[in-house]
């Protein structure tokens, strides 16, 4: 026990000396080194072919296949009509999610009555809605919108409705002792306190809007990265497809790092992200 607590000591000292700057530095070698690791072992299995019939290409073919595509305009224009769907599918749930979302957490009756309901819609998977959409909306925008909207309304809906769940109802009493308007309630206590978890919802539903949106136009032949990939996998080009799929990869993380960036910047006062910083 003694040699345990020893060394597990020695190695908190030893994070605490180097200093936030230095631990940057190190966790971006050890994150640079994998990736580097990873590329060679891809490359590998690319040039004795492991899974056969050329399905996976080497690091290189599609490095360079990427390489090639980023300057066609058509890419860039399938990279827009992606975006341009997922931006309007996450704003339209966030606009439909988060009022809903404050309105049930607010009752008691209106929770519980409706939470079996939720529950069921929220455990569908929205791939197996596509042809439904499909059949109703066809395959132009409008389709790919509401399904992303479907998809991605779910985590912000819960997610508000456990912040609002959260907060204590003495909080809320006081604030009706002291005469406090609804208005001011609203944003002074109930809205700071379910802050965290709407913008935590928005960042997963972020990522979800992207997947739908790719998916709707692989299957649904919507125009977007997703057509151009499915077209890539017709034609037989293994390295442009893989190039394609790591496209819409770096977008998911991009898209990632740029909301809890959002999140951690707009709630830089808060307790807990006060902590991390």
């Amino acid at each position: 026990m003694t040699v345990a607590v020893s060394t597990r000591s020695v190695r908190n000292v030893g994070a605490e000396a180097l200093g936030p700057a230095a631990q940057k530095i190190r966790n971006g070698l050890i994150s640079g080194g994998t990736l580097v690791v990873f590329a060679l072992i891809w490359q590998w299995l690319g040039v004795i072919d492991a899974f056969g019939h050329n399905v996976l290409p080497t690091f290189t073919d599609t490095m360079r296949a990427l390489g090639e595509v980023v300057t066609t305009g058509e890419f860039w224009q399938n990279v827009r009509h992606t975006m341009v769907q997922w931006a309007i599918g996450l704003i339209g749930a966030a606009l439909i999610a988060i009022p809903v979302g404050l309105f049930l957490g607010r009752g008691r009756l209106r929770h519980r009555s409706t939470r079996t309901t939720i529950d069921f819609l929220r455990t569908i998977p929205p791939v197996m809605l596509l042809p439904l959409f499909v059949l109703v909306w066809g395959t132009g925008l409008q389709m790919v919108v509401l399904l992303a909207i479907y998809a991605a309304m779910w985590p912000m809906l819960t997610q508000t409705i456990d912040g609002v769940r959260q907060i204590e109802q003495m909080t809320l009493d006081t604030a009706k002792v002291f005469k406090i308007s609804r208005r001011r309630t609203f944003f002074k206590v109930l809205l700071p306190s379910v802050a965290p978890f709407i913008t935590s919802g928005v960042r997963v539903s972020a990522v979800i809007s992207l997947f739908i949106a790719i998916v709707c136009e692989l299957v649904a032949g919507s125009p977007g990265l997703g057509q151009a990939l499915a077209e890539a996998q017709h034609g037989g080009d293994s390295p442009l497809m893989v190039a394609l799929i790591l496209v819409t990869g770096m977008l998911g993380v991009l898209i990632n790092l740029v909301f809890r960036f959002g999140e951690r910047t707009l709630l830089a006062w808060h307790p807990t992200y006060a902590k991390e910083a």
